[in-house]
């Protein structure tokens, strides 16, 4: 770049949403399998996004407690 260049960002990255995966537990209550949908850690991001999330200061989303659908029991 020469003298007098300068760059700025007109626009900031667009970041899709936080990526998730589906893990299967056992129901420490009943025994069912369960399928639980859960965010993915920072640490497993592909780094290019995880570089756009840090950048726009976006932390993972908090994440609720689930429940098992046969017995009430917390899953996970």
């Amino acid at each position: 770049m020469g003298m007098g260049t300068a760059i700025r960002v007109v626009t900031e990255p667009t970041v899709p949403p936080w990526p998730t995966k589906e893990i299967q537990v056992t129901c420490s209550g009943c025994e069912a399998i369960l399928g639980l949908t859960i965010y993915l850690l920072i640490t497993e991001l592909d780094p290019l996004l995880r570089t756009k999330y840090e950048y726009l200061g976006m932390g993972m989303p908090g994440m609720t407690e689930q429940y098992c659908p046969i017995c009430g029991t917390a899953a996970g």
